[in-house]
């Protein structure tokens, strides 16, 4: 019975050390930088950092068809995670989503109304 008692505890304090260890690690991008890329219907994505790595000074995308939507100051999350999101009225009309895997290089979604309105998948590096 205290064996059990002990492995559970031991088993208790590894995962809050690997959890912590996850966050800790969470990535930000370069600050200063230019980021481009295109989506898989080849909309045009630019990024460009500022002095912070928590957040975009600026995104702007391009959508194939030629629609162009540009947010400012998106912030990141401690998980490197970022969303812009551009309603009309109470309707979603454009929204980016994305995660930093490197200080080079995102990856997402965006979803919009005004062309295809599919959603698709970009990557964009420096």
């Amino acid at each position: 019975m205290r064996k059990a008692r002990v492995g559970l505890l031991v088993a208790a304090i590894s995962m809050a050390v690997l959890m912590f260890a996850a966050t800790a690690l969470a990535t930000y991008p370069k600050t200063n930088e230019k980021f481009t890329g295109t989506s898989t219907k080849d909309d045009k994505i630019v990024a460009r950092t500022g002095d912070s790595k928590k957040s975009l000074k600026s995104i702007k995308v391009t959508e194939d068809c030629g629609s162009q939507y540009e947010f400012e100051d998106v912030k990141i999350n401690r998980d490197g995670e970022f969303k812009a999101v551009y309603k009309f009225d109470a309707t979603v009309v454009f929204k980016i989503t994305g995660t930093w895997k490197s200080k080079t290089r995102a990856t997402g979604n965006i979803e919009g109304v005004t062309c295809s309105g599919a959603r698709r998948g970009y990557t964009i590096t420096n």
